[in-house]
């Protein structure tokens, strides 16, 4: 942790991270540490080793490293200001995800039926549970946000 704070500045309103020392070519004095990787987390190399830039934002602010796994509030895994980090389960990180980029209704937790309807599932307590078939996806969808609200409470991500 010592090495850490010796080599990065943290801003806890901004969510990034500065060098403060010079660490090869790229790494400048005041310098944006990190690079996006490819789930769009910001990553930070310091001697050798690669740490995800919310992990060290929750290191700098607290003083040490997150228990659990850290969820991104507001779904954006580049945001490390520390008002969007909070400590939580691998599943309550789960029920905070974005739809999948493969989603062809344009809505979370609906798809077509091959009758022609929208059928409404949300997951929960490691099962997926049916909500209903509806004659529009926006039905379906509100049925699916009513529950999510209801089953994830504050880790309910609608879109």
């Amino acid at each position: 942790m010592e090495k850490i704070k010796e080599l990065l500045d943290y801003d806890p309103e901004t969510g990034e991270f500065h060098w403060r020392q010079r660490r090869g070519y790229t790494a400048q004095p005041g310098k944006l540490a990190g690079h996006l990787d490819t789930y769009g987390h910001v990553q930070i190399t310091v001697d050798w080793k690669i740490y995800a830039a919310h992990r060290l934002a929750w290191l700098m602010f607290y003083g040490t490293f997150p228990k659990k796994t850290i969820d991104h509030i507001d779904g954006n895994k580049a945001n490390n200001r520390i008002e969007n980090l909070r400590d939580c389960s691998h599943a309550e990180n789960c029920k905070n995800q974005r739809k999948r980029l493969n989603n062809k209704s344009g809505y979370k937790g609906v798809v077509l039926a091959p009758s022609g309807k929208w059928i409404a599932n949300i997951r929960f307590g490691g099962k997926q549970h049916y909500l209903g078939t509806f004659s529009t996806p926006e039905q379906a969808h509100a049925a699916y946000c009513q529950a999510a609200d209801a089953e994830h409470k504050e880790f309910a991500h609608h879109g």
